[in-house]
């Protein structure tokens, strides 16, 4: 299943009001959730901000019909996919604890 599909469904979406959502029809989604045409960083962010989600959670990183050069722009592999599964799953104040966890190893000096 496309993800794209899957967050329409979560979001009990069909294609007609995902189309109409983001200034197209539900046959040009359809289109999009079987691959039959090539997704590009436009549509990313147009169906990301339809569906409420952050266009790269609609990238599958072993997708390769997706221009790997425009979609860098949002994720570099399938790790920064999981990982902002996983945050999204933390209730607010684990977030804040996680981020101070970063924060202290992006300042900490490289060895080399």
């Amino acid at each position: 299943m496309s993800r794209i599909r899957f967050f329409r469904e979560r979001a009990g979406m069909s294609q007609e009001e995902l189309g109409h959502l983001v200034g197209t029809s539900g046959q040009q989604v359809s289109r999009l959730e079987k691959e039959e045409r090539r997704i590009t960083v436009g549509w990313l962010r147009r169906i990301g901000s339809g569906l409420g989600v952050p266009p790269a959670l609609l990238l599958d990183p072993r997708d390769q019909s997706v221009d790997k050069d425009q979609a860098g722009e949002f994720v570099d592999d399938g790790a920064e996919i999981a990982w902002l599964g996983l945050w999204r799953s933390l209730e607010d104040a684990e977030r804040e604890t996680v981020l101070r966890m970063i924060r202290s190893l992006v300042r900490r000096p490289r060895g080399d």
